[in-house]
């Protein structure tokens, strides 16, 4: 590893810590898949952990033998000794990546299939609406609890990388509490059991327990934060919902017309309106012909808020000019 090599603590800490977190495919799925208070709450705390937590924590446990990681010194008279060519040196350099990565191999790929085949069992065949209607929903104690278990549990669970954000993604799917999402997503994808042994082999038992606390309380306070910042987000899309189909002077942002002329009939036309506002979408449908002379459809939809209406609401019909 970085550690034993010679490098810095705080270095192989921080590849450690964003590897399954911060790359770029991750962040991509993130954003793609995930409401913005979810995936932002993760990558705020993951800054905080690896630019705040990792540099104490290096600091004030760091192990006091300096030469379990200190690099061979050669003085000059040795190395015109032992000193080879570009060549010789690039060999050495090819020959030592490749048994570190059987080494690395030996040790990772069963623990990779063994979490693959987990997620997928899990994806497949677990029933995510039973699950997170089992969870509590109501009651600070035992909400807290059943956060705190599912976060420790999260956090020793060793899940491919991505697979947080497929899991996240089905359960939110499954109407999963902000509080339980915002956890998950933070505990399974920054640390894992054998992140936990790779320390641990390093002789950094103390680092990895505190990594361990660290990373669980802050779990928690994922989970509180995607609450209170998922409620906010709600109320305000509410907000924009609301004043979008109440106000009548709406202008649509496009219209596409169609026109029929089937044999014997007049002519049909099919106007179809689309209003867009702050990710809210409206589309009303107005069909003008011989036996009705104007019927008008909706259709509403918000992903945010989990809005899907094929007709106006109450207060919508009887006030639009439509």
């Amino acid at each position: 590893s970085i550690y034993t090599k010679g490098g810095r603590l705080e270095t192989a800490l921080a590849a450690m810590l964003s590897s399954p977190s911060l790359n770029v495919i991750v962040l991509g799925m993130s954003i793609a898949l995930l409401p913005t208070y979810l995936w932002a709450t993760k990558l705020l705390l993951s800054l905080g952990l690896i630019f705040i937590c990792v540099p104490l924590i290096s600091h004030f446990l760091r192990p006091d033998e300096p030469e379990l990681n200190s690099p061979e010194v050669v003085d000059a008279k040795t190395c015109n000794d032992l000193c080879e060519s570009f060549f010789d040196a690039l060999i050495w350099v090819i020959r030592e990546l490749s048994i570190s990565l059987w080494k690395i191999s030996l040790l990772l790929i069963p623990l990779m299939l063994l979490a693959g085949g987990l997620g997928a069992i899990m994806v497949t065949f677990l029933p995510w609406d039973q699950i997170v209607d089992l969870l509590p929903s109501h009651g600070f104690l035992r909400v807290g609890l059943a956060v705190a278990l599912l976060a420790g549990f999260a956090l020793i669970l060793p899940v491919p990388i991505a697979l947080d954000i497929v899991l996240v993604t089905l359960l939110v799917s499954a109407g999963i509490p902000d509080t339980y999402a915002g956890a998950l997503l933070f505990a399974l994808g920054s640390f894992s059991i054998y992140s936990f042994l790779v320390l641990i082999k390093a002789k950094l038992v103390r680092i990895a327990l505190a990594l361990s606390v660290v990373i669980f309380s802050m779990s928690l306070l994922a989970g509180y934060i995607s609450d209170r910042w998922g409620e906010i987000h709600r109320q305000q899309q509410k907000a924009i919902w609301f004043d979008v189909l109440s106000n009548h002077q709406m202008k649509p942002t496009q219209r596409t017309q169609l026109i029929s002329e089937p044999k014997g009939k007049s002519a049909l036309l099919l106007e179809i309106d689309s209003f867009q506002n702050a990710g809210l979408s409206i589309q009303k449908t107005t069909l003008v012909g011989q036996e009705n002379e104007h019927d008008s459809d909706f259709f509403l939809e918000n992903q945010d808020l989990g809005l899907q209406i094929d007709r106006p609401p109450l207060f919508w019909a009887n006030a639009s000019p439509y």
